[in-house]
């Protein structure tokens, strides 16, 4: 995989075991199970999701029964607003669906999650079954 070297303190990509899957819960009552991760490219230069990334995707699918992933890469310099909102719409259209965010860098991550805690209710993902 390539990446770029970590911030001193943080763990690099390949160490992280687990990532975490947050549910967003629509002023209507809906709610949509998503990740947020960063783009990674493997050897032959495509897009990669690291081991951590498929588990929790893989978690989400057994806690929440949906099989759908709406998959949406966020670059630097997009308007992150006009990101959730496309997805968000995207993602209710479709029955079953995870979204799934993969972020340019950290900073953009960092931001899209900034922007989703301000607009929307947004809870982790539990271990037991959630209503959806």
């Amino acid at each position: 995989m390539t990446t770029s070297a970590p911030r001193a303190g943080q763990p690099e990509i390949s160490q992280i075991k687990s990532t975490p899957a947050y549910l967003l819960h629509t002023n209507d009552g809906r709610q949509i199970p998503f990740l947020i991760a960063l783009l990674l490219f493997d050897q032959q230069r495509r897009p990669t999701l690291t081991p951590a990334v498929v588990c929790a995707i893989n978690r989400t699918i057994d806690l929440t029964g949906r099989e759908g992933l709406v998959t949406r890469t966020v670059l630097v310099g997009e308007s992150i607003e006009q990101v959730i909102q496309t997805t968000v719409l995207q993602a209710l259209a479709i029955p079953g669906a995870i979204l799934l965010y993969r972020c340019q860098s950290a900073v953009v991550a960092e931001n899209l999650m900034g922007h989703l805690l301000s607009a929307h209710h947004i809870t982790l993902l539990k271990d037991s079954k959630e209503a959806l």
